[in-house]
């Protein structure tokens, strides 16, 4: 049969000027209109599991783990099976304090889990650090026995085995994980700070500190180093070393204000009111805007019981700021 011919005046009709007019509708205003529609229905598709998964984790790199909970949940729900993820969002309540829901959701992934996961082993550690803060050490004990099994230098498991078998008041078997742990890793800083408290249990103060300090040496003088170091002096009141740690790291970091409220607060203790005040007020003036460090000074005054001078930093603090708890505190 012929094809049928279409009728040039017909609306169907393909001639240049009927192509034109069904293409009318595209002007540049339409156009537009037609570019937001096609962003908002972008918009409403739903994020899949890679997304919400990739996105969770770059919130924890962050440490925005409020957001990573929320984004780990989406993920979690859309893959319930995902022993990686349901290992995420458990990280994620322990950093935000839920110890409980971390702790069932880690049991029930655990026993999901045959080995056969790349977090097989990280969750069994995560679960005995909560058995470990529970106090429940066999628990612990169990499941960090299984992951050195698995593998024999695993440093974080060896760790939290030392510091589980310390305490159970088995400084012997601590004593042993202690030194496969350094000889693992000799900088580790959970390590040292082990050795440290194995050899003052033990008595042997002098191989504490030597421990210690050969952790600054391997680390640089890091600031972590040197906070432990202090610490020792402080417990072993060596007062005056520990102090001149602390100073080295303000002088540094002069923006660290955890460290310049411990200087203060040991040279409170020293005796010597008048570098705590100096301390103080520097931590008030570097970080106005830090509840904490706008506090140090009045609150010093507080414990040390000057009322006068307590009244008149508050009275300062509430003219240039007056906000309820510190109007409750100068009038108290």
């Amino acid at each position: 049969r012929s094809p049928m011919r279409r009728d040039p005046k017909s609306p169907g009709s393909r001639t240049p000027a009927n192509r034109e007019a069904q293409f009318a509708w595209m002007a540049p205003a339409n156009r537009a209109w037609l570019l937001l529609a096609l962003l908002i229905l972008a918009a409403c598709k739903k994020p899949s599991f890679e997304e919400n998964y990739r996105k969770g984790l770059e919130s924890m790199t962050q440490e925005n783990y409020a957001q990573a909970r929320s984004l780990f949940t989406r993920a979690y729900l859309q893959s319930p099976d995902n022993l990686e993820v349901r290992y995420q969002l458990a990280l994620t309540l322990v950093h935000l304090q839920q110890i409980k829901a971390a702790y069932e959701l880690l049991l029930a992934t655990e026993a999901k889990d045959h080995f056969q996961s790349s977090v097989s082993l990280p969750i069994r550690i995560e679960l005995a650090k909560i058995f470990l803060g529970a106090k429940k050490y066999e628990s612990a004990q169990a499941r960090l026995l299984r992951v050195l099994e698995k593998d024999p230098h695993n440093v974080e498991a060896r760790t939290v085995l030392a510091t589980t078998l310390a305490s159970q008041a088995q400084p012997e078997a601590a004593r042993e994980q202690v030194d496969l742990l350094l000889a693992l890793d000799p900088s580790s800083r959970m390590g040292r700070v082990l050795d440290a408290t194995l050899d003052l249990l033990s008595r042997k103060a002098p191989l504490a500190e030597a421990s210690l300090l050969e952790e600054v040496k391997l680390t640089g003088r890091s600031t972590e180093s040197l906070v432990t170091l202090a610490n020792f002096y402080q417990v072993t009141q060596q007062r005056p070393k520990a102090a001149e740690l602390l100073v080295e790291i303000v002088q540094r970091e002069p923006q660290n204000i955890a460290v310049r409220m411990q200087l203060g607060s040991l040279y409170a203790k020293m005796g010597d009111g008048a570098s705590a005040e100096r301390i103080f007020r520097q931590a008030g003036q570097i970080a106005p805007a830090d509840p904490t460090a706008a506090m140090a000074l009045p609150s010093y005054y507080v414990r040390i019981g000057d009322w006068p001078k307590a009244a008149a930093e508050l009275e300062s603090m509430v003219k240039k700021k007056s906000d309820a708890p510190t109007r409750s505190l100068l009038a108290a």
